[in-house]
């Protein structure tokens, strides 16, 4: 939001503008605006839900001190290469690299084809995570409704397989505002009763 882009629920409210449909002035309907984007797009079409989204955050960036600040921290001590996970779909961390030194060791992967994120020697991981997909790529990859998030998360499962494998193998350290993505909060929420009971010898 720093760098001059909307909040989740801003773009929702900036996609019920641009088509002109009457927005939702109920607060219970907006603690579920993924299903209120899903709604819009059964409406209007996925295509057209999409394009709007992707011209709203194609925008030139405002200010990238934050995403250069992130960039650093997530560079590797004593080896090649970076580790950074961001649910958010636009390309403002590539741009932010440019003047820092990455060389060629800046990649990134998009969901749904993502690596296997492992801590060893033999493989690895050490890239940008674009976990619900990127701009720029087939937009109908992207996590943005309800639906979306359960084929991410359940019924094809490439991001839970993800982010339970990241949560095995590392510390995990959430910035901004990720944590409120609702499956990943239910994932971590699950992943920290099962270190307690670990912790007090439970089964």
């Amino acid at each position: 939001m720093g760098a001059g882009l909307p909040s989740y629920n801003g773009l929702v409210a900036h996609c019920y503008k641009t088509l002109t449909h009457p927005t939702p002035t109920d607060d219970k309907e907006w603690l579920w605006p993924d299903r209120m984007l899903g709604a819009l797009e059964s409406r209007y079409t996925p295509a057209n839900v999409r394009q709007i989204v992707a011209t709203r955050l194609n925008r030139r960036p405002t200010s990238l001190a934050l995403h250069r600040a992130i960039l650093r921290l997530s560079r590797l001590r004593r080896s090649e290469g970076m580790r950074l996970v961001t649910t958010n779909f636009d390309t403002f961390f590539e741009k932010a690299r440019r003047g820092l030194d990455f060389g060629r060791d800046f990649q990134y992967h998009a969901g749904p084809i993502l690596p296997i994120p492992r801590d060893d020697r033999a493989a690895s991981w050490r890239s940008l995570i674009y976990l619900h997909g990127r701009l720029g790529g087939s937009d109908q990859h992207l996590v943005l409704t309800s639906s979306d998030f359960g084929r991410a998360y359940l019924t094809e499962g490439w991001a839970a397989r993800f982010i339970v494998r990241l949560f095995a193998d590392f510390t995990v350290l959430f910035l901004g505002y990720s944590l409120n993505d609702p499956v990943l909060r239910y994932m971590t929420d699950a992943f920290a009763a099962e270190n307690l009971e670990m912790r007090s010898g439970q089964p």
